[in-house]
């Protein structure tokens, strides 16, 4: 139930759509899966191989889906996944509601539908 454009902005944020990589905060894949959710992920999804183009997407979607499902607000949902929702909590309660983050997702999920 997440939206096809929202989740190729992301990969295209998140890895410039390369399988491989694989950041130096431990971020891997398509969607960039921190590895501090490996272990969850893998529990919940049976994920073995976060470099697996499909097995990645699967879990960027769920967190995704996870996401909408607390926040509703794409905004939050994106400042969730790209921060976790502790450090996006801290900013929540400072009043802010939005990161460039978020916003550069949606301006290419923006520009992907009017392909």
């Amino acid at each position: 139930d997440v939206d096809f454009h929202l989740v190729m902005a992301v990969m295209q944020r998140e890895s410039g759509y390369r399988t491989d990589a694989i950041s130096g905060s431990n971020d891997y894949g398509l969607m960039q899966i921190n590895k501090i959710n490996h272990k969850r992920l893998s529990e919940i999804l049976g994920i073995t191989d976060f470099l697996n183009p499909e097995d990645n997407i699967h879990a960027g979607v769920y967190m995704l889906s996870d996401l909408f499902g607390k926040y509703q607000d794409t905004n939050l949902v994106l400042m969730a996944y790209n921060m976790g929702e502790g450090g996006a909590n801290k900013l929540w309660n400072r009043g802010i509601f939005t990161s460039n983050y978020a916003q550069e997702i949606m301006r290419i999920q923006k520009g992907l539908m009017e392909l």
